[in-house]
């Protein structure tokens, strides 16, 4: 849905001034996209509501996380609790909309047509009412209003759903009445019926400078029965078979010292949310919120967040993900990311936060849930830490995804079967422009990372015979883990 303002304001000279203008439904969210087509790029909705007269109101709008590229040259900063495009509060009458905090920006909804008022009364842009007409907003006629700003800038605000469009964004849905483009709701994140069934493998490890490592993963399936709704998260009955398993190695030279804790395991509930699935808070967050992850797989992690990014991908689902961040520090560099790290005790700063960027993800990015799916992956590398948690199979509404293996499969993995030996060989090692990776599994997903533990390249495999272009890491070591395998040190030597 679009606004073209040349075809619908003909300057018919329908006067509107009597109208019960409405900016925004507290109980709504309002969705708008900034590149015309139908992702949202921003999200807004009413916080909190302080009731200031008869028919006056302020209300709190939700609020944004972004990188501040201009706050320093040498550390990445970050700005919490920032304003979108509307600022943090409106105040709200039948005559008045006053935007403000940071800017100070009033609209006059019952303004007729010639009328002219102060706009931006920080930076003294006046705004006039140009043109009133009647067009179909998502199936309904509504009044429309076209006002110009002396910037040469355009609003288009609606009688029952207020701004249409303003600065380079338009209306494309409101989440409440669901009319046009929505974010989706957690049943249809996690659209399971009795008998639809999951499974995932999981996976994490942590290693240091000593090539000490340790790990623990699983495999679990889960046979769907009936969901129960809750805050956040749907708890299924159903049935779980969970096959986990640990290990232990110095990988000097890539041998295991140990593996234990191997053991099946029956429930008979599961969580469709945080606690059970990482990142969970994505599913429910709206474009450019904070979210911090509220459960890792690895040890001792809790201070890792990203800005969430909502997209349609190139199958038409609904997407939810973590936001690129490019690294420049002081300079440029080839590596980004898109996990971050800060100090939690700063949540509510209002001032600038320094960051680490901790992991990318690669091309895939670290995290994905999609509607009609849930979680698709988690692939992330932290300070001397990795996990994945990954949807190997699924079968939701007659549909299979992927390979879903049989129950007595589960039951009967040994430690072996898991994968704690390193199958995929590298070579050269050193190694100096590219890297081979022989008896490779295709489709499975290998990750690079820097002794830091930084993940500097993740790709799917797409043969048993992997060549993996290297030229632009530095000479140093590195650390290439594939799923299934043990991490691996190799060199590049130049």
């Amino acid at each position: 849905m679009r606004y073209n303002i040349l075809i619908l304001f003909l300057s018919i000279g329908v006067l509107a001034s009597a109208q019960n203008w409405a900016l925004i439904n507290p109980t709504y969210k309002y969705n708008y996209s900034n590149d015309g087509t139908d992702t949202i790029s921003n999200q807004i909705f009413v916080t909190h509501v302080d009731t200031l007269g008869v028919d006056s109101f302020r209300y709190e709008l939700n609020k944004i996380a972004r990188v501040c590229d201009t706050c320093s040259s040498i550390a990445q900063i970050l700005l919490l609790n920032q304003p979108q495009f509307m600022e943090r509060r409106v105040n709200v009458g039948p005559t008045i909309w006053h935007f403000h905090d940071p800017g100070s920006l009033v609209i006059l909804p019952q303004a007729g047509i010639g009328e002219t008022w102060v706009f931006d009364t920080l930076a003294a842009i006046t705004a006039t009412v140009t043109s009133v007409d009647v067009a179909q907003v998502f199936g309904n006629d509504e009044q429309l209003k076209l006002i110009s700003l002396s910037t040469g800038d355009s609003i288009v605000i609606s009688e029952t759903y207020g701004l249409l469009s303003w600065n380079g964004r338009d209306l494309i849905g409101v989440n409440g009445p669901d009319l046009g483009s929505l974010t989706p709701s957690l049943e249809e994140v996690y659209p399971y019926q009795a008998g639809d069934i999951i499974e995932y493998s999981t996976f994490a490890n942590e290693f240091d400078g000593t090539w000490y490592y340790n790990g623990y993963g699983s495999n679990y399936k889960f046979t769907f029965g009936d969901g129960l709704p809750g805050t956040g998260s749907i708890t299924f009955t159903g049935m779980r078979i969970t096959n986990t398993w640990a290990w232990t190695t110095h990988s000097f030279e890539g041998v295991e010292i140990g593996a234990n804790n191997f053991q099946v395991s029956y429930d008979n509930t599961w969580i469709a949310g945080p606690q059970e699935l990482p990142w969970a808070l994505l599913a429910t967050s709206y474009p450019g919120q904070l979210v911090r992850s509220q459960r890792d797989l690895t040890y001792g992690v809790d201070t890792i967040a990203c800005i969430a990014e909502h997209k349609i991908d190139s199958l038409g689902r609904y997407t939810f993900g973590c936001r690129f961040i490019p690294y420049e520090l002081g300079g440029s560099s080839p590596f980004g990311g898109n996990l971050i790290n800060f100090d939690p005790a700063l949540l509510e700063s209002a001032d600038p936060v320094p960051f680490i960027i901790e992991s990318s993800g690669g091309d895939l990015g670290p995290v994905q849930y999609a509607a009609g799916v849930g979680l698709e992956w988690l692939d992330a590398g932290y300070f001397e830490r990795y996990e994945n948690y990954i949807l190997t199979g699924a079968v939701i509404n007659g549909d299979t995804i992927g390979t879903v293996h049989s129950d007595e499969y589960l039951i009967g993995l040994s430690v072996e079967e898991h994968g704690v030996t390193s199958s995929v060989i590298i070579g050269p090692n050193p190694a100096s422009y590219f890297i081979q990776l022989s008896s490779a599994t295709p489709n499975s997903i290998y990750s690079i990372f820097d002794l830091n533990g930084r993940v500097l390249a993740t790709q799917k495999i797409r043969s048993t015979n992997e060549r993996i272009n290297v030229e632009q890491l530095q000479p140093g070591a590195y650390t290439l883990k594939v799923d299934g395998s043990l991490p691996q040190r190799f060199m590049i030597i130049r």
